[in-house]
């Protein structure tokens, strides 16, 4: 069988890299054990700033005014008396405090 050039190379130099993190990763669990690994260096948390909350106003419309009717005069009148203006308002708000950030 012929080989091509290069390929033993490749071999070794894989084999040379996986031995040398199983060698680190069994040096590290037996220094750990010992209760000599190196420490995880104190790092500060950084405290975030408070982000602007807002509570979602109720923008439903009551079951009252909503008509149980499902011929389609009845449903374009129920939807033309939705208020989205609000919704608007809301998204607008979010945007500018997700904007802050």
């Amino acid at each position: 069988m012929k080989q091509q050039k290069g390929f033993t190379q490749i071999i070794l130099i894989v084999l040379l890299l996986i031995g040398i993190v199983v060698l680190s990763g069994v040096s590290f669990y037996l220094l750990k054990a010992k209760g000599e690994a190196p420490k995880m260096a104190n790092i500060p948390v950084v405290q975030n700033s408070p982000v602007a909350t807002s509570t979602p106003t109720n923008t439903q419309v009551s079951s009252d005014t909503l008509t149980k009717s499902n011929d389609t005069t009845s449903i374009e009148t129920d939807l033309n008396n939705t208020n989205l203006d609000s919704f608007d308002s809301d998204l607008n708000n979010l945007s500018t405090s997700a904007g802050s950030l």
